[in-house]
């Protein structure tokens, strides 16, 4: 039962971010939450904070517009007040000069008393993104060449 309720959340979750729309994911989570996502880019690093993980995502929908994923899989693991929850995911967009980029990767959250505390990400091709933001910040894309949100 808890583990249907959770993937229904993460399914409702991701139609919201397909739709651009990250408050949702934001409210699931504690406001320390740890959010880790790979590269050496704009994109990369570590966030320790609500606030940073909302800049991440204003910072991903100003280079990837239009950003969609489709879920593989979702997998639950643990207790109620204490669980794992992977997501298996390929995701496309246009990239902001109207390139086409897509990947495919994992999230695993880590999820305690209902907060999300957890996000790490995990790419297929982390190179994709370097190149992404290399390209638009040779265009000018400020975004693309910002140092990354670690707060």
């Amino acid at each position: 039962m808890f583990n249907m309720i959770i993937k229904n959340m993460v399914k409702k979750t991701f139609d919201a971010l397909n739709r651009g729309d990250y408050h949702p994911l934001l409210k699931m989570c504690a406001t320390n939450v740890v959010h880790t996502f790979p590269g050496q880019h704009a994109l990369g690093g570590t966030r320790n904070s609500v606030k940073g993980l909302e800049d991440w995502f204003n910072r991903l929908f100003k280079l990837l517009p239009n950003l969609t994923y489709k879920i593989e899989d979702i997998e639950v693991d643990g207790p109620v007040n204490d669980c794992k929850v992977i997501i298996r995911w390929q995701d496309q967009a246009m990239t902001s000069d109207g390139k086409e980029y897509a990947n495919q990767g994992t999230y695993t959250l880590h999820v305690k008393n209902t907060k999300v505390v957890e996000i790490i990400t995990y790419l297929e091709d982390v190179h994709k993104l370097n190149e992404v933001c290399e390209r638009l910040a040779q265009l000018g894309v400020e975004e693309a060449s910002a140092a990354q949100i670690e707060y």
